[in-house]
């Protein structure tokens, strides 16, 4: 037997929730889909939706304020989320018109037939759009 399971979503800790909702809704056109508190996790939950059906779940502590997150990208664990784009050039120059920091220009990836660009979040969280060559 073949297990198969599609994605459901993605999960990035934030220093400041509310402010982190409206980058992703400004700049990459997320929208709230729901949002609630775990009280015996300490956690408040805001889960994110695009028009393509990605989800983004926010993870906030509610008795925590400034903590400090490893960035270190050899550590383990999820160090980038990364969206498909049929033209990184084009989501470039959009990023750019909406403000947002690249961290990395277009490039391409000879070992690996793509091209791809890097933005950071209000957070400086990771994030790649690549395409397929």
């Amino acid at each position: 037997m073949k297990l198969n399971y599609p994605l459901h979503h993605c999960a990035v800790a934030v220093a400041d929730l509310e402010a982190t909702i409206a980058w992703y809704c400004d700049k990459l056109d997320f929208r709230v889909e729901k949002r609630f508190t775990l009280p015996d996790a300490k956690l408040e939950i805001v889960k994110l939706i695009s028009d393509g059906g990605v989800r983004l779940e926010l993870l906030a502590q509610t008795d925590v304020i400034g903590a400090i997150r490893d960035q270190d990208l050899m550590a383990p664990g999820a160090k980038h989320i990364c969206f498909a784009t049929g033209d990184v050039e084009k989501t470039a120059a959009e990023m750019r018109r909406r403000g947002v920091k690249i961290t990395q220009e277009p490039k391409v990836i000879p070992e690996s037939d793509e091209k791809n660009l890097w933005i950071a979040d209000n957070e400086g969280n990771l994030i790649e759009f690549i395409e397929e060559l």
